[in-house]
């Protein structure tokens, strides 16, 4: 989605936990200003297609992950919460330039 983000949550950047929590409730996590919402959500994903997208977007961060550290589980083992705290080498401008486009 497209826009301006003009609120941000901080609970949630105080307490991360609470999205985990309350996706729905508290744990929202920002606001944005977008121009066209009807052009916005027609660029939503849905089902199947959602998860596609996240198992490749899981993927991407894998890989960072093993330049980091190296290789992973050979189970494929589970991500851990607080990646980037327990990383901190995956880099935050590099982070965010990949998962949000910045």
């Amino acid at each position: 989605m497209g826009g301006i983000i003009t609120e941000v949550n901080e609970k949630v950047r105080e307490n991360p936990e609470i999205a985990h929590r309350e996706p729905y409730g508290d744990g929202w996590l920002f606001l944005v200003q977008t121009p066209d919402i009807k052009a916005s959500v027609k660029q939503l994903m849905v089902a199947t297609d959602s998860l596609k997208w996240i198992d490749g977007e899981i993927q991407k961060l894998e890989l960072m992950i093993e330049e980091v550290a190296g290789p992973l589980a050979a189970d494929g083992g589970q991500l851990g919460s607080d990646i980037f705290g327990n990383l901190p080498d995956l880099g935050w401008s590099n982070l965010t330039k990949t998962f949000l486009g910045t």
